[in-house]
């Protein structure tokens, strides 16, 4: 079990009126007529959003890499728990500048409550512009 950290969305530890899981929700479904190819899922968390965009945008998407988050033991829960074969969970952190070389370009990107969580965020602008 992953701690709870009262920062990380655990839907499945949530009543479905949370307004703050409600709000979580919205934004990976308002970017789903926005969202095409390969898909960047950056600090996905317990994944959730990614299984959303996999199941929501099937028809647009080849894959998504979901799986970026630097806590292994958020990405072991996402592998368990909101598997899809559209999606990949990978431990990696935001900020390393050889990213972009180890997973590839991409067509869209999601980073939804990132920045804020990072040490170094001209880093983590510099490796968004390398994409």
């Amino acid at each position: 079990m992953i701690e709870d950290t009262g920062e990380r969305i655990i839907p499945e530890n949530m009543k479905i009126t949370n307004e703050l899981l409600i709000e979580h929700l919205a934004r990976y479904h308002f970017s789903v007529p926005h969202t095409y190819g390969r898909v960047l899922d950056f600090a996905t968390g317990v994944g959730y959003g990614a299984l959303i965009m996999a199941k929501k945008c099937k028809k647009q998407i080849e894959e998504i890499i979901g799986g970026v988050d630097i806590d292994p033991d958020v990405i072991k829960y996402a592998k368990g728990h909101y598997y899809h074969p559209l999606s990949h969970y990978q431990i990696e952190d935001v900020t390393d500048p050889d990213l972009p070389e180890k997973l590839g370009q991409f067509d869209v990107i999601l980073s939804f409550e990132t920045i804020e969580h990072i040490e170094n965020e001209t880093q983590f602008m510099k490796i968004l512009i390398n994409y």
